[in-house]
């Protein structure tokens, strides 16, 4: 195989026990989406080829975790800026404040340039606010504004629909609305 790992693969957290990326042509980050996967048994790469483990502490900790692993650990050869100025992996922050009264931000890491939609849906499911399409530039914390929302109190589901160059994928999370 050539070319880099596709994030996707941490998404068989239930069905992955054995991982051996040896002898392949494999270049760049693990995916720092491997770290949902709770339960694996062996896990086997060579760097040799210019296939990299990130450093943090936390994906340091998961491979600690795993039983047998070989592999070394080294630095991708881009500079810590390039590092660390774009995410590897989309993560949704949650809003802050929450609960609200009047506005929230919704936060997120976004690894790729997308546009992002916002749908307010309330306890019975109906759509009670939209927010169109937005661009969105890849980078750490980025931000949607919800303002002056003349919504009753309550709980309410917010789903941001993230439409980047492989498709749509949607986040559901909940907040509450105050007096």
């Amino acid at each position: 195989m050539t070319g880099s790992i596709p994030p996707e693969l941490g998404n068989l957290s239930h069905t992955l026990s054995n991982i051996d990326l040896n002898n392949n042509q494999l270049t760049g980050t693990i995916p720092r989406t491997f770290i949902t996967i709770p339960f694996i048994d062996e896990f086997l790469f060579h760097a040799k080829n210019g296939l990299c483990a990130p450093s943090d502490d936390e994906f340091q900790g998961w491979l600690q975790r795993v039983d047998s692993w070989s592999g070394e650990i080294c630095e991708p050869n881009v500079s810590i800026e390039q590092l660390s100025s774009i995410p590897t992996d989309f993560v949704l922050h949650g809003n802050y404040p929450n609960p609200f009264q009047e506005s929230t931000s919704l936060r997120f890491d976004l690894p790729y340039n997308a546009h992002i939609s916002v749908d307010l849906v309330d306890i019975t499911g109906r759509v009670v606010y939209q927010l169109s399409p937005v661009s969105i530039q890849a980078g750490w914390e980025r931000e949607i504004q919800l303002r002056n929302l003349s919504l009753p109190p309550g709980m309410y589901l917010y789903r941001l629909t993230v439409d980047d160059y492989v498709g749509k994928v949607m986040h559901t999370r909940s907040f509450i609305k105050v007096r």
